[in-house]
This record gives structure tokens, sequence and C-alpha cells, in this order.
């Protein structure tokens, strides 16, 4: 009988969950977990326009709420420093029409911003480049806008939601055994 109490008392330590490793609250929003090699990923989601990331066959993951999101691993390794990489992006980038680049920091690491607005469907398309030790995380984001006031507020709240939810723990699936 005390075997099995001290058991019952230490199986909680043992199987409970690292909340603090496993999940993201930001505004009580849902977090959607996915492994990209051996990458996991966190991002928030809307509450009530929730959707599954769902397996393509390159391996990239898309989700088809709202935004539109779609998350890949590029696909060859880069010679130089991803970080070094992120300035030569925004320094070679040529601007046309309603475009706009931008660096951001998440995770304390400078993240590559290229927007491009689509007037004529209402539609802003944004690519995030995340860099890794050798290679980038590509995240691309399509959402509608209503009008040219309602275009900057979505703009700034896709930024947001990325700066707040989003989060990379790099090789995590080659450190542990899952």
């Amino acid at each position: 009988m005390k075997k099995l109490l001290l058991f019952l008392l230490f199986s909680s330590f043992a199987f409970g969950q690292n909340f603090t490793q496993d999940t993201i609250m930001s505004n009580n929003n849902p977090a959607s977990i996915i492994r990209i090699g051996n990458n996991k990923i966190y991002i928030t989601q809307n509450k009530e326009k929730q959707t599954p990331y769902v397996k393509q066959k390159d391996g990239s993951f898309l989700s088809n709420g709202v935004p539109r999101i779609e998350v890949k691993q590029d696909s060859k390794p880069v010679n130089k420093n991803p970080e070094l990489l992120v300035d030569e992006l925004f320094n070679k980038m040529k601007l046309n029409g309603k475009s706009t680049k931008e660096i951001l920091q998440i995770d304390d690491k400078k993240v590559f911003v290229g927007t491009q607005y689509l007037q004529k469907e209402k539609k802003i398309f944004k690519g995030f480049f995340y860099p890794l030790k050798d290679r980038f995380i590509v995240i691309y984001v399509t959402m509608n806008y209503n009008s040219e006031d309602d275009r900057f507020e979505t703009d700034k709240a896709i930024n947001e939601m990325f700066e707040s939810g989003f989060m990379v723990l790099e090789d995590y699936y080659l450190l542990r055994k899952v």
C-alpha cells in the first residue's frame, strides 16, 4: 500500500506536462504546435476562427483559417549565418507598387518581413523569414481587409500576432526523445 501511495505521489511529477515549455498563453488564445524537421513551433490562433494545421506533401503545414498561414522550412541549408542573411534580404529586396519590408525582433532574433498589398483583392500577403542556425523557417500569411484604414490595423495585428504568439524551439526533437 505504501508503495502504491508513493508511486501515485511521484507519478504526477513524472507524467505531468511541463506547462512552461509546452504551452503558450496569449490572451487565452489556443496555440498550435507543429513539428518541422527537428524544430518545435508554436503559433497562437484566433479562438473564434481556429483551424488545424494540415501537413502537405512537401512537408509544409497549412492552416486555411483567418488568417491563412503556411509554415515551411527552407529546403536547402545556407552557407552563411542566417541572421546575417536577414540584413542581406532586407537590402536586396526591391519594393514595387504597394509593398513594404521590415525587420522585427521575435524571440531575440531578427526576422525579415516582406509585405505585399493586393489592392484589387483587398488582401495582405506577408512573408516572415525566421532564421535558424543553417536555414530559415518561412511563414506566409494571407488575410483580407475591408478598407484602406482597416488595412493598416490588419497589418499591425498580423505583426503583433507573430511578435507575441510565435515561438520556435530549434532542434527540440534532436535533443529529446519523443
